[in-house]
C-alpha cells in the first residue's frame, strides 16, 4: 500500500518513470489453505524488491469474490491443493474474471501430470515451495514489461534458501 509520508514507496506504487522505466511494485495475491504458510511466503516476497503480495486467501471463494469486484494483481500465486479443492480447477474462473493477470501454480510436492494440467489450463509456471526464494521471485517477475528488473533481492535470506528452510525458521 501507498504511504504519503514515504515518498519513495509512493513513487513506486504510483509507477513514476525512473531511468527509462517504470519502477513500482509488482502486486500479487498468493492462495494457499495454509494461512500460515501464505502469510509466510507473502513476507518472503514482499522482500523482494519491487514485488509487493499485499493479499493472502485461504479458499477459492475468498479469491473469486475480490476478484470480481477488486482490480486485480499483475499475478496470482495458487496452491495446486486447496483443502479439498484443486488449484487446477481455478484457473479458468481466475483467467474469466482477470485475463491479464498471471497464475503461477505452486505445490510442496512436485507432480509432472498436475503440471501439465495446470499449463495447458493457462498457468503461466508451475514450482515447488521448497525451490529457492530467489527463483520464485524470478517466476513472479517473468512476463512483466512494466516491471524494471532489478539485480538481488532486498532482503536478508540467502538466495538459494529454499522456501521451507525459511518456513522453518518462520514457524518453527
Amino acid at each position: 500500500m501507498c504511504n504519503d509520508t514515504d515518498s519513495e514507496m509512493a513513487a513506486n506504487c504510483q509507477g513514476q518513470r525512473r531511468g527509462g522505466g517504470i519502477n513500482r511494485r509488482l502486486r500479487v495475491w498468493l492462495v494457499d489453505s495454509d494461512r500460515g504458510v501464505s502469510e509466510v511466503l507473502a513476507n518472503l516476497l514482499d522482500r523482494a524488491e519491487g514485488i509487493e503480495c499485499n493479499r493472502c486467501f485461504d479458499s477459492s471463494a475468498e479469491l473469486l469474490a475480490a476478484l470480481a469486484r477488486e482490480e486485480p494483481p499483475e499475478a496470482i500465486l495458487l496452491d495446486i491443493k486447496l483443502g479439498q479443492e484443486s488449484g487446477v480447477d481455478l484457473i479458468r474462473p481466475i483467467r474469466s474474471l482477470a485475463p491479464r493477470s498471471r497464475v503461477l501454480m505452486m505445490t510442496t510436492f512436485y507432480d509432472g501430470e498436475q503440471e501439465t494440467r495446470a499449463l495447458r489450463a493457462g498457468a503461466s509456471a508451475f514450482f515447488t515451495k521448497v525451490d529457492p526464494v530467489d527463483q520464485m521471485v524470478e517466476y513472479v517477475r517473468q512476463g512483466h514489461p512494466r516491471f524494471v528488473k532489478t539485480e538481488g533481492l532486498a532482503g536478508s535470506f540467502p538466495a538459494n534458501e529454499p522456501a521451507v528452510t525459511a518456513l522453518r525458521q518462520c514457524c518453527g
